[in-house]
């Protein structure tokens, strides 16, 4: 699905087959498949996490952005258990599972996981929350308000505002940790990406689209953007978490068996490191954003890691590169298969040149 967004401005008409693929995978009570495999034709995931169906949502509202009208919303999609519905009866239902699963602290719940597959742990019980699925509610609540508005749905637009103003007083009141926000909170409500805690203290994805999402105060934005830069940031990328996990939250039952600074314990994951780019941009700090982009492109990276040691292609993306707290500092792992290349293309060239459709034209 995030693919998808970099599919737009080259291809509309590819995206939008695509996006529909997609769409048939989406349940009628608006979550969707985790995976699934149209051409093996092997049965789908079906365990739901809390990102995936608010990326259908950034996809329908791109598509219209780029083509300047909302005929792309009318199309008719199945939906996956039966019946039917328009782009937009599913981008609505994607609205309204998330309403319907909101935890004790009024934060999304967590499910079995969100964008980052290692937190499912934090939710066995189905109460631990995330922090970060908030801040994409967020974002998806701007563009579906805007959207209602133009497709007549003025009440609807109305109730989208107010679900975004609830979660944004809820994120700098609560999620604020003084510094940078927290990151999710588990099953007995242990707050993790906390200055109190021992370990991964501050996470980036919470940092970067407090931004994005524009849900952080502006005080809190610069603040969490500065602590990124000032815990997260190595010479060959940002990385994930500091500092990195060992025998966390406890031994007998860790967060994650990586080995420190590999994989989502600590490493450069380029992925998330694509947010950070558009976060300075956003916020006008172009040396940071043009630091985060160059220093990241593969030519670059393997550059300054060396060629033995960074043992990758230096024309594509890796999904991460081992961080500074493993003796493999700088070794890319798993080339190609990653977001990031798509998510970079945006952040290139909506973000740090600048250009991107709006509705009446380019902004």
């Amino acid at each position: 699905a995030q693919d998808i967004l970099a599919m737009i401005p080259l291809d509309l008409e590819k995206a939008r087959e695509k996006f529909h693929l997609l769409l048939t995978q989406q349940y009628q009570d608006g979550h969707c498949n985790h995976y699934f495999y149209p051409t093996e034709g092997w049965e789908p995931i079906t365990r739901i996490h809390s990102d995936n169906h608010l990326w259908l949502v950034m996809d329908g509202y791109h598509m219209a952005m780029e083509s300047g009208t909302l005929d792309v919303l009318q199309d008719v999609v199945p939906f996956y258990d039966g019946e039917s519905g328009t782009v937009w009866e599913h981008m609505k239902r994607s609205i309204t599972f998330t309403e319907a699963h909101m935890g004790e602290h009024g934060f999304p719940l967590m499910l079995c996981s969100d964008w980052n597959d290692m937190l499912y742990k934090v939710c066995r019980k189905g109460k631990g929350e995330s922090v970060w699925p908030g801040m994409q509610f967020g974002t998806v609540l701007q563009m579906m308000a805007e959207l209602a508005e133009r497709m007549g749905e003025d009440s609807l637009a109305v109730h989208y505002r107010d679900l975004y103003d609830r979660q944004k007083r809820l994120i700098n009141d609560a999620a604020w940790d003084g510094d940078w926000f927290c990151r999710c909170i588990t099953d007995e409500g242990r707050w993790i990406g906390s200055a109190q805690e021992e370990q991964a203290k501050i996470w980036l994805n919470t940092q970067s689209w407090a931004v994005i999402s524009g849900m952080g105060d502006k005080d809190k934005q610069l603040m969490a953007m500065d602590s990124v830069k000032k815990y997260l940031d190595t010479e060959m990328g940002i990385k994930k978490i500091h500092p990195a996990m060992q025998d966390y939250p406890s031994k007998e039952d860790p967060l994650t068996y990586y080995n420190k600074g590999c994989g989502e314990n600590g490493s450069v994951f380029c992925h998330a490191n694509t947010w950070a780019v558009i976060a300075e941009c956003m916020l006008k700090r172009r040396d940071y954003a043009w630091k985060y982009y160059r220093q990241l492109l593969p030519m670059v990276a393997q550059k300054n890691a060396g060629e033995k040691r960074y043992q990758a292609e230096p024309y594509v993306y890796a999904s991460n590169i081992f961080g500074p707290e493993s003796n493999k500092f700088g070794l890319a792992n798993v080339s190609w298969l990653t977001g990031t290349a798509a998510w970079m293309y945006l952040a290139a060239t909506q973000y740090l040149l600048g250009i991107r459709p709006v509705w009446d034209g380019l902004l």
